[in-house]
């Protein structure tokens, strides 16, 4: 349902900023992207013996919206993917876990030169992520004999939440030609809520098969690359994005959640 309301809400958001910024003075981009990160556990504690955890790898997809008016500028985009780890044995038997992820930016050029363009930006970011297990594997004590089992079960969970922040960009054109470097790191804060599903077999007690959970999160968020433009309005750029989740109130928030690798985008501008 969630999912549902924001679209809806970019979707509105994009057909006001078109009508009410719908004069010559106003540019239109549209554009499809893919994304293909590398997903990482990074330790960010005090100990030395503790190491980080490289999980596996995702690809992401989907199209983005940009309205330029004068200095100001709205922007949504969309993506779609899955994430596999490369282990598939033991608590990764079957994972899986599918993930949408919805931005919207509200922002202003301050910078506005043939050599350079700064901007900066207000942003939201709503992000739903389910994942899924065959076989994953718990551990603890059976309720009648109190002796240590480990058993596998099937596992689902659901987390959704939403993230609001700011950030800044840059273009620095290469001379007069259509060759570009660009730039944008932005941070964010909210919270998420987990759903967690736990399948009834095995010696696991009916009363352990489902919870809830919640947490507040942060976001830095990074991309940087080069680009090119074509005189007929197309564009085409390759670059990195990375980012990086950490929790505020976990018992685990020594770790953080990275998702970074490289990102490739087309669009058309008129």
């Amino acid at each position: 349902m969630k999912k549902q309301l924001y679209v809806t809400v970019l979707i509105g958001l994009l057909l006001l900023a078109g009508s009410v910024l719908g004069q010559n003075a106003t540019t239109y981009t549209v554009g499809a992207g893919v994304w293909m990160p590398g997903y990482s556990l990074i330790y960010t504690g005090s100990q030395d013996d503790m190491e980080d955890y490289e999980l596996g790898s995702g690809t992401y997809f989907g199209p983005y919206l940009a309205v330029n008016h004068g200095r100001w500028n709205f922007g949504a985009s969309l993506l779609v993917g899955t994430l596999s780890p490369d282990d598939k044995e033991m608590l990764w038997e079957g994972y899986e876990a599918k993930r949408t992820d919805i931005n919207l930016t509200v922002g202003y050029r301050v910078i506005s030169t043939p050599s350079v363009s700064g901007n900066v930006f207000a942003g939201l970011k709503y992000v739903s992520e389910t994942a899924t297990a065959d076989s994953w594997l718990w551990s603890g004590y059976d309720i009648d004999t109190w002796e240590f089992m480990q058993w596998y079960d099937e596992f689902d969970a659901t987390t959704t939440g939403t993230l609001y922040g700011a950030g800044a960009s840059l273009v620095v054109p290469f001379g007069t030609s259509s060759f570009y470097a660009y730039g944008s790191m932005a941070y964010l804060l909210g919270s998420m809520d987990v759903e967690n599903n736990l399948g009834a077999t095995g010696i696991n007690p009916e009363g352990y098969s489902s919870w809830d959970e919640s947490y507040d999160l942060h976001l830095f968020a990074l991309t940087a690359g080069l680009g090119y433009r074509f005189p007929d309005g197309i564009g085409i750029n390759i670059g990195y994005r990375g980012d990086l989740f950490g929790q505020d109130d976990s018992d685990e928030s020594d770790y953080s959640q990275r998702l970074s690798g490289l990102v490739l985008n087309a669009s058309y501008t008129f």
